[in-house]
């Protein structure tokens, strides 16, 4: 299991659980989901990359080969950012 934290647009954080399996999907739809958001398509995932650029999240690709900690070490608790595409 992956415990990443997603931080909101007005920087409140939440903790989501996901299998590692999950794809971005799993998570952005989670992430909608506790901001009961309907429109989802005016949002998406971002996270910064091991070489330091900010990147967004694929929907269809597998978190874990998206998120790699720089340090080789498990993404528990890895930083994710709901934004406006």
């Amino acid at each position: 299991m992956l415990h990443l934290k997603v931080q909101f647009l007005d920087d409140s954080q939440k903790i989501f659980v996901v299998d590692q399996k999950s794809s971005g999907k799993a998570l952005f739809n989670l992430s909608c989901g506790h901001l009961n958001l309907a429109e989802k398509e005016y949002f998406g995932l971002e996270f910064c990359s091991h070489s330091g650029n900010n990147v967004w999240l694929e929907l269809l690709k597998p978190i874990t080969k998206q998120v790699k900690s720089k340090y080789g070490r498990s993404l528990k608790g890895w930083g994710i950012f709901l934004l406006f595409k």
